[in-house]
């Protein structure tokens, strides 16, 4: 296995720059993580990794060692693509075998491995079979394998789990980081999908439009995303935003905003006035205020989605703008039920309007 070190990547597609000088580097035996939405960058920084592009700027390093001059054959990096490229006349087994072979390794080295990685990934079953006769998961679990045996220094995944059915896809996405802690591979993972990330990321690296937004871990970009970008891309329903202004009123800040005014209940260390401002608060973590006569914002329930043991309900405040909530499915709502809502003030998050940074308060 080996860490991976990129700086500085420029990379440009008939003078349209998809790459606009990133960096970062990833542990040996790290799952890392690339996402952000189609043409963010994400395919190109892994085929500069693995030597299928030339950056036109910057360096990328692999255990340590400068591999920009190194040919893709010779840095020993696995890259698997959305759609996995199998040999269709060949049976899994001999797949599987096929990197082996061109290493030369001997027939009962080569059944070893090939049977070790058949297990790890149970698809011991279907050695015997041929590609036209695999599900679609099979065909993954197959084409990872293939990568796997020869146990690359790293291993890249384009989004190879895009196409498939949403419970397939859970499926995947725990077998890949069961694999990962038991193989200690160190693995760089592109993906749109946040659910995909954070079941299996140690780290993130979120990008838009070929810049990096925000590097953390799942949790750190979840709770304390660094720009509104990341606030609405991250997460199922994402980060309501709402426009407001800041503004002193009896000694202590108010978030004023066209449907409602809000008293700030923490101190806040930054100057938020004379500022147009974003509102960040996710949907779990707004409360409906129970009991007649208590203080809160007034909404109007416009769509009520039940999700299993919660429901997804569309709120319309009053001058129209309209939020998420998440609350359990025992509460009973309905279209054009009124009620009042609050915000829990320890999850809240504060963007600048203009720049869409978040502003530490």
């Amino acid at each position: 296995m080996a860490s991976v070190k990129v700086e500085q990547l420029r990379k440009a597609f008939r003078n349209v720059e998809a790459v606009k000088g990133i960096g970062f580097a990833v542990e040996d035996g790290e799952f890392f993580c690339l996402l952000g939405p189609p043409g963010a960058g994400k395919t190109t920084i892994l085929r500069i990794i693995a030597g299928l592009e030339k950056p036109d700027q910057g360096e990328v390093y692999l255990g340590g060692e400068r591999v920009n001059d190194v040919p893709p054959m010779e840095r020993d990096v696995a890259m698997i693509f959305e759609e996995p490229a199998l040999y269709p006349h060949m049976t899994a087994y001999d797949n599987l075998a096929h990197p082996l072979r061109l290493r030369k390794l001997s027939k009962t080295e080569i059944d070893r491995k090939v049977r070790e990685v058949a297990e790890v990934l149970h698809i011991t079953h279907l050695l015997e079979r041929r590609p036209d006769a695999f599900s679609g998961g099979e065909r993954r679990r197959v084409a990872i394998g293939r990568a796997l045996v020869r146990r690359p220094r790293v291993l890249l995944l384009d989004q190879p789990l895009t196409d498939l059915d949403a419970w397939l896809r859970q499926e995947m996405t725990g077998e890949l980081k069961r694999l990962q802690r038991e193989t200690g591979q160190t693995m760089i993972y592109a993906t749109h999908d946040f659910e995909e990330a954070v079941t299996m990321a140690d780290r993130i690296m979120v990008i838009n439009e070929g810049t990096v937004e925000q590097l953390g871990t799942p949790d750190e970009i979840y709770d304390r995303p660094r720009s509104a970008f990341v606030a609405s891309f991250v997460g199922s329903p994402s980060m309501n935003l709402i426009p407001c202004q800041a503004e002193f009123q009896d000694g202590g800040l108010v978030l004023s905003c066209a449907a409602f005014r809000l008293p700030l209940t923490k101190r806040v260390g930054a100057d938020l006035t004379s500022r147009e401002l974003l509102l960040g608060i996710r949907p779990e973590h707004v409360n409906i205020v129970e009991g007649a006569g208590e203080e809160g914002i007034a909404a109007t329930v416009d769509i009520v989605q039940p999700l299993g043991d919660e429901q997804i309900v569309d709120l319309s405040l009053k001058d129209g703008t309209v939020i998420k909530i998440i609350v359990p499915l025992e509460i009973e709502l309905a279209p054009a039920d009124e009620l009042m809502v609050d915000f829990d003030q320890d999850r809240l998050s504060l963007f600048d309007a203009r720049s869409e940074k978040r502003i530490e308060w």
